[in-house]
């Protein structure tokens, strides 16, 4: 079961992997459960643009819900990007 494999990847820091297993999901399906998953890994990897332009994308179209789980990793890459401009918009939603 790919969702076992992507969880446990994380579970065992193995990142890499994990980002792997989340991107082959997406490239079959459109789940915001892999695309937080793939944002997850991408903070523990320290790619902040990555996780930055990934969090903006999703963000589009992202419901109130899954913004205030996706807030905290977007809100960790501008501040390592320096971008605080559109932190404001990551702290507001995390209330």
């Amino acid at each position: 079961n790919l969702d076992v494999m992507e969880s446990w990847y994380e579970k065992l820091h193995k990142w890499e992997e994990a980002l792997d297993a989340y991107r082959q999901r997406l490239r079959t399906e459109e789940s915001m459960e892999a695309q937080e998953g793939c944002m997850r890994c991408l903070q523990a990897l320290g790619e902040w643009e990555q996780l930055k332009d990934m969090t903006e994308a999703c963000w589009q179209t992202a419901h109130a819900e899954a913004r205030s789980r996706i807030s905290p990793l977007g809100a960790a890459a501008v501040c390592q990007i320096g971008d605080v401009e559109r932190l404001a918009l990551y702290i507001e939603a995390m209330g």
